[in-house]
């Protein structure tokens, strides 16, 4: 029988953003532990055709990783800008900007 693994701290959910596209784009904040300050975000994208989200992640400028991104306002607030760009490289064509709570490509 598998063994069930309990996790100390829920996993946020996944908050929707705008999109002029109309693309649905969802971000999941992601902590070092403190929830006021995330370490970066998940970001998933809906893949026409296909029921799955391609998801993949970006950090925060504050985080101990090479490739950073930079934050203002916040994710709650719908104000949040992150900079520089997101690119998927699995999917070249969903590149764009996370500007005052808007995917804007």
């Amino acid at each position: 029988m598998p063994r069930r693994i309990h996790h100390r701290h829920h996993r946020p959910k996944c908050i929707e953003i705008p999109s002029a596209s109309g693309v649905g784009v969802c971000l999941t904040p992601i902590s070092h532990g403190d929830d006021r300050h995330p370490a970066g975000f998940i970001i998933g994208h809906e893949i026409a055709g296909d029921r799955w989200r391609c998801e993949g992640g970006v950090t925060i400028d504050d985080a101990h990783f090479e490739h950073k991104w930079s934050m203002t306002g916040s994710l709650e607030a719908g104000d949040l800008t992150i900079s520089p760009s997101i690119l998927c490289r699995a999917h070249p064509d969903f590149h764009a900007y996370v500007t005052a709570g808007r995917w804007t490509g």
